[in-house]
């Protein structure tokens, strides 16, 4: 059970010329969230006591996170939708989402690219307690405040082709065709359970077709994959796909340009944990490559903490930087919690009556971490499972959900001071509709220079472990007076580029060259006047032109054109 907290907990972080202050409050039950994950039973079931998902994102693209979250068919689950004022509304019943079901995890993309974000469930099957196959479900997003299922029409009710199975699920380009597909864990033993699932596109009303068999050698090898994550490594484009999975069968899978993906697990120097649960991806040292930290359990070898050397060989760290033991590890997230321009870790944890605290490793930015859950107010003590990140009250430092099993969730909202330093920036990406981009910049690389630091982030739609948070970059700016640069590159190479954006605020960077200044995705004279002083100082974002580094009256033109096309 959370343990209350008798005192406010909090932690100082004092740099050279700034100092804030790092504290968590439990806002449950202001936010009006009440949700709980519990068999119809109320007991501890298998396989269903592993998993208690979930999801945040701005399902009604109002501006700031709503919250879905699986009940595990005790109760109707639940779509939370924001009210800007802290707290949230159940309408689930509404929005055509409240299923009585055994739901195991929910992940989101924009599969069919009309804008708004749509849902992915994998389930057990009715609250019957029987296990069935041919539960899971997609719900399309209709963009008039409700869902409908298309899971089978869509092609994508089950991912075992066998047995109940289903557990995290994750999206990406694969094929870098512009459009998004599917890959869906399976822990069951001999179920075969791990399924990619390739978007066919507009041409084929967003079906989906299984390559499992054709592009990987997943049905050759034993794998109880929990957590997937497609994460372009080495910066093609391609992104591979990483598969934290239990009993020594992580996988790390090489993109070969969209044709197939090689197992490179061994030769990569991954897989090393033992029973690999949750997972998440990063650059944690700040050298512009992705590393992987993948959950498990203490007892066992504990987490493993993959930094990546380039060129798909990576050196496993966890223990000099002291992320190994974590409990019994489950969901993990990389965010830059304190915003001091370095990404920390968050793992939640427990097991079968066994409770665990959550943990909060912060970056020292040295190669090492220090744990700081209790000391900043995570006072979080369940059988977690499930974490999502969102920034609930839109103030610029980001918020944690985390999901327990035979538990409440929980809202821990970040108080974080930002009296002196803490700056922040949030993106979140638009491709206008464009075929070619994927959408919110699925798989595209941000990259941030301010105070003589350069960030990376990556925009994913992976899982925690069985839910997953918003697809947003956000960046802590520490003392930086000023953001010199934001660079966005999708997966094809389009690239897009901002000078000196205002800190300190959340902004929609849309495909669209002309959209320089806020209002985002409204074209106006401030885009006219923003791009005439670009030019006139020769900034990178008003190199619109060909040849690249002249500012001349081609890059006027460019600029006039991308103008009268506007975004949606």
């Amino acid at each position: 059970m959370l343990r209350p907290i008798p005192v406010a907990f909090v932690l100082t972080l004092a740099g050279g010329a700034h100092a804030q202050v790092l504290s968590f409050s439990d806002q449950t039950a202001t936010s009006q969230i009440d949700a709980r994950y519990e068999t119809p039973s109320g007991s501890i079931s298998f396989p269903q006591f592993m998993v208690a998902g979930g999801a945040a994102a701005d399902f009604d693209r109002d501006g700031d996170p709503d919250v879905f979250i699986l009940s595990g068919g005790h109760a109707p689950d639940r779509l939370y939708i924001n009210n800007g004022d802290g707290t949230f509304t159940d309408q689930a019943a509404a929005w055509g989402v409240d299923l009585l079901h055994v739901g195991a995890a929910a992940s989101v993309a924009d599969y069919d690219n009309d804008g708004d974000l749509d849902l992915y469930v994998t389930s057990f099957g009715p609250a019957s307690g029987f296990l069935e196959n041919d539960r899971h479900l997609l719900y399309r997003n209709n963009g008039d405040n409700t869902f409908t299922d298309v899971a089978l029409e869509a092609g994508v009710r089950k991912s075992s082709p066998t047995d109940p199975d289903g557990f995290s699920s994750t999206w990406g380009d694969y094929d870098m065709d512009g459009d998004l597909d599917l890959f869906v864990a399976g822990w069951m033993d001999e179920t075969n359970g791990e399924r990619l699932l390739r978007n066919n596109g507009p041409d084929s009303g967003y079906t989906f077709t299984d390559v499992t068999d054709e592009l990987t050698d997943l049905a050759s090898i034993p794998v109880f994959g929990f957590s997937p994550t497609f994460q372009d490594t080495d910066g093609d484009g391609y992104p591979e796909l990483l598969i934290a999975a239990d009993f020594i069968t992580s996988q790390y899978l090489r993109n070969d340009g969209g044709t197939g993906f090689t197992n490179i697990t061994a030769a990569s120097g991954t897989g090393l944990d033992e029973n690999g649960m949750g997972a998440t991806t990063g650059d944690f040292n700040n050298d512009g490559l992705v590393d992987w930290y993948v959950t498990a359990i203490w007892s066992a070898g504990g987490n493993k903490l993959y930094m990546n050397q380039g060129e798909h060989v990576f050196e496993e760290v966890s223990v000099d930087a002291g992320v190994n033991q974590g409990g019994w590890g489950w969901g993990a997230a990389a965010v830059d919690i304190d915003n001091d321009a370095d990404l920390d870790i968050l793992e939640t944890n427990g097991w079968n009556l066994i409770d665990d605290p959550s943990f909060l490793f912060l970056n020292n930015l040295d190669g090492t971490f220090t744990e700081a859950g209790v000391a900043s107010g995570i006072n979080h003590v369940t059988q977690g499972r499930s974490i999502l990140l969102l920034d609930h009250d839109t103030d610029g430092d980001v918020d944690i959900i985390f999901l327990s099993h035979l538990e409440p969730a929980f809202l821990f909202q970040n108080d974080l001071t930002k009296d002196t330093g803490a700056g922040w920036l949030r993106v979140r990406l638009d491709n206008c509709g464009r075929a070619d981009l994927t959408p919110d910049g699925v798989g595209a690389h941000l990259e941030l220079t301010a105070g003589g630091v350069t960030q990376h982030r990556w925009i994913t739609a992976a899982p925690s472990y069985v839910g997953q948070g918003e697809m947003i970059a956000h960046f802590g700016l520490d003392d930086a007076t000023g953001i010199d640069e934001l660079r966005v590159t999708w997966p094809n190479g389009f690239t897009r580029v901002l000078s000196g954006p205002d800190m300190n605020q959340s902004i929609v960077m849309t495909a669209n060259a002309a959209d320089l200044r806020a209002p985002w995705g409204a074209l106006d004279a401030t885009d006219l006047l923003g791009f005439m002083d670009d030019w006139i100082h020769a900034r990178a974002s008003a190199d619109l032109g060909a040849p690249a580094g002249v500012f001349d009256f081609t890059d006027i033109l460019a600029y006039l054109h991308a103008f009268g096309r506007a975004c949606r």
